[in-house]
């Protein structure tokens, strides 16, 4: 199983780099031979707009089925989704520190158990997140009294 890391660095003493899309690059970890690799994401972290999306391609063109961050926007968590790639947030610790957190079930997924309580799927985190954003933004309902109304007055019957 391949596991990518989000970091700007090259090797398992780097610092995570909390955003996905904006990350320099990853260290890909392969579960089975235990050796890993830096895949450069510079392209994609500079560019304007769609860089998580465009990183969520990078990795799934890798092979990649685990991704580790610290936060993964809502469209490229449903890319990554797409591509049947699970997401997992963290916060801070280095790259070697989040695969030591991290216990890895037979079944090829990041084991729930390993899991500290103060950390969640990216996936939840990107719902509560989203709702809390909404929460804040609208039109607005007020229709105020321009153009409403019949008008009164004017001539009077004849």
């Amino acid at each position: 199983m391949l596991i990518a890391i989000s970091t700007n660095g090259s090797d398992l003493d780097s610092p995570l780099e909390p955003r996905f899309g904006r990350a320099t690059g990853f260290i890909v970890y392969d579960t089975d031979s235990e050796n890993h690799s830096f895949v450069d994401n510079s392209a994609n972290s500079t560019l304007p707009q769609g860089a998580g999306i465009q990183t969520a391609e990078l990795l799934a063109g890798k092979g990649v089925n685990v991704v580790i961050s610290g936060t993964v926007g809502p469209k490229a968590t449903q890319a990554l989704n797409r591509g049947g790639i699970q997401t997992m947030a963290v916060s801070g610790g280095t790259v070697r520190d989040v695969l030591e957190k991290y216990k890895i079930d037979q079944s090829g997924g990041v084991s729930p158990e390993s899991v500290s309580t103060d950390k969640q799927p990216v996936g939840s985190q990107q719902q509560k997140t989203g709702c809390r954003r909404m929460g804040g933004t609208g039109m607005g309902r007020g229709q105020g009294g321009g153009g409403r109304g019949g008008g009164q007055g004017g001539q009077g019957r004849r």
